[in-house]
């Protein structure tokens, strides 16, 4: 499965908006398969960007994300303006791909671009 940086983007914003700081909430992106989510969550659990409660029932591991972290929130800010978040993408080219190489290029450059 390909990460869907466009759906990176919407996920981390939704928490941002939707989230209130340890609070367990049901967290959909309407029209976004369950599998393709939760493929996402996998990934921005691993970036350390967003808390989750970790489910498992025989082989299938489900997460709900209840809080965004700190980096979470640097990289929210970032994403908010789409021209912002199309420029990051665009200095990170190929590399595009991966969420930590996403998460350490704005944390890096934390400060360096407008708001």
């Amino acid at each position: 499965m390909k990460l869907d940086n466009e759906l990176f983007r919407k996920i981390i914003l939704k928490a941002e908006e939707d989230l209130p700081a340890d609070l367990k909430l049901n967290f959909e992106i309407p029209g976004v398969d369950d599998e393709v989510l939760q493929y996402h969550y996998r990934l921005i659990d691993e970036a350390g960007l967003m808390k989750f409660m970790t489910t498992k029932a025989d082989d299938h591991v489900s997460r709900k994300p209840y809080n965004l972290t700190y980096n979470g929130h640097l990289v929210a800010e970032k994403m908010r303006d789409k021209k912002l978040w199309k420029t990051i993408l665009q200095k990170i080219g190929k590399n595009a791909g991966s969420i930590i190489t996403i998460v350490e290029f704005v944390i890096s450059q934390s400060g360096k671009f407008p708001s």
